[in-house]
């Protein structure tokens, strides 16, 4: 399978592959956004974080999804909603597409192969348009359009750079008895949750949700104790929890 943003097949036996109301402003001028466009060459991969810059730093409080929408207007994904989240670095605005937890790959994320999509801020004196941190609001409600990149599998549809494999980042475990050991067979549920430093690919082949010896996975979770003899392997569900740019979350 290529290798992409989603992350390679891992080998471990802990490691896998506001809404914003009325907003008091300052009167004032407004902005002026010139020619508004997304930062990003095109196609863009459905991984991608979407820059789209301003002429000014943007009050956070003010984007929201009725200030800022992301429409599909042609392709395979005309009618599906675009998922993902909204977020302000200074003049520019962002939006993080969701990334898929499971199958199929190519089209459970926010945003969808070979699709148009439309992209428009709310400007003008509104009470739910965007304002700068200074109280200005946009001199008019600017629009853009991209497309994603066309195909079927990971390779094609996210990003392409190698990277190393995910990295165990992040190890929680409940119970804890009172050394501050797992705690396992004493009546309450065990749970083990594994943070990742990337975005892990969520297909049953790189991920089963119930490994077997036949089909163990990456991820596998041995009982060792010398007391007892050789290692023994534990039947184990896995869900993947969160799915992001920044890492993953997987519970065991």
């Amino acid at each position: 399978m290529p290798r992409s943003r989603l992350g390679a097949i891992v080998a471990i036996a802990a490691i896998p592959c506001a809404l914003a109301g009325c907003h008091k402003h300052r009167s004032g001028p407004s902005l002026d956004v010139g020619g508004f466009a997304i930062a990003d060459a095109e196609p863009v991969r459905l991984d991608q974080i979407l820059a789209f810059p301003l002429a000014a730093p943007i009050d956070p409080a003010t984007v929201s999804e009725r200030s800022a929408r992301i429409t599909a207007v042609a392709g395979g994904g005309l009618g599906v909603a675009a998922r993902g989240t909204w977020r302000v670095r200074a003049g520019t605005i962002e939006f993080v597409p969701e990334l898929p937890l499971g199958e199929p790959v190519a089209t459970s994320g926010g945003l969808q192969p070979d699709t148009t999509y439309e992209v428009e801020f709310l400007g003008g004196d509104h009470p739910l348009a965007l304002r700068t941190v200074d109280g200005r609001w946009l001199d008019r409600s600017p629009h853009t359009t991209f497309r994603t990149r066309s195909g079927s599998t990971p390779g094609e549809l996210f990003g392409s750079e190698p990277l190393a494999p995910p990295r165990l980042a992040e190890l929680e475990f409940t119970p804890r008895d009172e050394n501050g050991r797992w705690q396992l067979g004493g009546g309450q549920p065990a749970t083990l949750l594994l943070g990742f430093d990337r975005p892990l690919d969520p297909s049953i082949a790189n991920l089963p949700r119930h490994p077997t010896a036949a089909t163990p996975g990456p991820i596998a979770l041995d009982y060792d104790d010398f007391a007892w003899g050789s290692p023994t392997r534990i039947a184990i569900d896995v869900e993947l929890l969160q799915n992001t740019v920044d890492g993953a979350t997987v519970r065991v």
